[in-house]
């Protein structure tokens, strides 16, 4: 992709480091993005690939995307690479399902929550300090999934840069996330879930199976020639937009840039149930499962769930599953752990952001305390 992000009259440069916007054509650079990336480990590590941006370049435009480069001395090696995204973020004011108003700030999103940089407080220094001063146009920063505890979320918390530039927002407040780690073998998996919950689910398979008259086959679908059916599957199974022209254009472009993986069952012709994921090194990212609703009372969502379990064991690709926020349609004690992130936004320090900050968390307090009142 020959794309220039921009003039580096934002860079800081001095003897303790140096903060630079690049230029993708530059196959150097490149080629030192693609090595710190595959050296993540976060599950969110697929947003920070050059992979991804060329993705986000294709289906939204390139104009609102940069690449920053982190250097831990002026001249030296890029030690860090943090792709970034312009985007409107919103604040809701909302109780369930239902919002009563959307304040929408200018803000930069950090691809992948986490700053590619080294662990230290230097890098980050130098990194928001940059993004404090060049971005001067802009309200906020968003980090999606900061793991609390962590060096980023100390670091938040107690840096004087962070403090004298932004007000810290914790959106929604500290959340479980859940993930799978895969176990090695089928039979291991097997073991991990127990003598009763496997006779149940073996069970709930077979008499899905019996009640279709065909056997349930689980089929990945990963590259662009996949993507015709993936929609047609998403299109029998009902799912809103599913023939928008531009929901095939992204599914497209996110397979030919390769980190799409949805998988579908069928029972011969019948769609049953498809799962929509994305890859991340080793781990799978799933964004949601999707069944047929009028064979609820067979299960047909969990019968996927364990499907594509089984099916990701067997496969070798990946060694964990990561399900995000909030909790699993299937809580299995014996194979799901959780671990604790936040959505954290640095908001600019003004006074239109502070009483907008507080006004949000008493809204949400008052939202929670509404919610906790006994229905009778």
């Amino acid at each position: 992709m020959n794309m220039f992000l921009g003039a580096i009259n934002g860079t800081k440069c001095a003897s303790s480091g140096c903060v630079e916007l690049e230029d993708m054509a530059d196959s150097q650079f490149r080629e030192r993005w693609q090595i710190l990336q595959a050296r993540q480990e976060a599950a969110t590590a697929v947003y920070q690939s050059p992979s991804f941006f060329e993705y986000l370049a294709a289906t939204e435009g390139s104009d609102k995307l940069a690449v920053l480069s982190v250097r831990m001395t002026s001249g030296g090696p890029i030690a860090g690479v943090v792709p970034v995204q312009k985007f409107d973020l919103g604040i809701p004011f909302a109780i369930g399902d239902y919002t009563i108003l959307t304040p929408r700030l200018p803000a930069l999103r950090v691809l992948g929550s986490e700053p590619m940089v080294p662990r230290t407080r230097q890098a980050h220094d130098l990194l928001f300090d940059m993004i404090a001063r060049h971005y001067r146009d802009l309200s906020a920063i968003e980090m999606d999934a900061v793991e609390v505890d962590g060096f980023l979320w100390r670091y938040l918390l107690s840096s004087p840069v962070i403090q004298a530039n932004f007000f810290v927002h914790v959106l929604y407040g500290v959340r479980d996330c859940h993930f799978v780690n895969l176990p090695s073998s089928i039979e291991q998996f097997r073991n991990q879930l127990g003598r009763k919950l496997r006779h149940n689910l073996e069970r709930q398979e077979r008499v899905l199976e019996r009640h279709l008259g065909a056997r349930l086959v689980l089929t990945p679908l990963s590259k662009e020639e996949d993507v015709p059916a993936l929609i047609a599957a998403l299109s029998e199974l009902t799912v809103p937009g599913a023939d928008d022209p531009a929901v095939k254009r992204r599914y497209a472009a996110a397979a030919r840039h390769g980190f799409l993986y949805c998988c579908v069952l069928r029972a011969g012709m019948r769609v049953v149930g498809l799962a929509r994921g994305t890859k991340s090194n080793d781990t799978y990212r799933l964004d949601k499962l999707f069944y047929d609703r009028t064979l609820r009372r067979y299960s047909p969502g969990t019968t996927l769930w364990q499907r594509l379990l089984r099916f990701l064991i067997q496969d070798g690709t990946f060694k964990h599953v990561d399900l995000g926020y909030g909790v699993p349609a299937y809580p299995y004690r014996s194979i799901n752990t959780t671990c604790r992130r936040a959505k954290v936004l640095l908001l600019r320090r003004t006074v239109s952001n502070h009483c907008l900050i507080e006004l949000h968390r008493g809204y949400c307090a008052m939202a929670d305390f509404m919610k906790a009142i006994p229905v009778h």
